[in-house]
């Protein structure tokens, strides 16, 4: 069996787009963005080596468990900051 390392960028982008694309629930997620489409663009606007697939909800449950709130706004602080330097 093989596994896909994430990096947390890529493992909270993807549920920070759960968000905005309104899916309902994390199972939706995995199935709607791991298309081969989606996984690529997700990839090239983090600029990260392409993906075959993006983190399972399971995965990500297990990520999000493990963090802190404080330090989710921390990096919640820094995404938003890195995306208005970049407007």
């Amino acid at each position: 069996m093989s596994y896909t390392t994430y990096d947390i960028s890529e493992i909270l982008y993807t549920v920070i787009m759960k968000n905005n694309c309104n899916l309902s629930s994390m199972q939706e997620m995995t199935e709607t963005f791991n298309e081969e489409i989606i996984v690529q663009n997700i990839c090239n606007i983090l600029g990260k080596e392409e993906k075959e697939f993006l983190p399972h909800y399971i995965t990500t449950n297990e990520c999000l468990e493990k963090l802190e709130a404080e330090e989710l706004e921390k990096l919640r602080v820094k995404m938003i900051r890195e995306l208005i330097t970049k407007c």
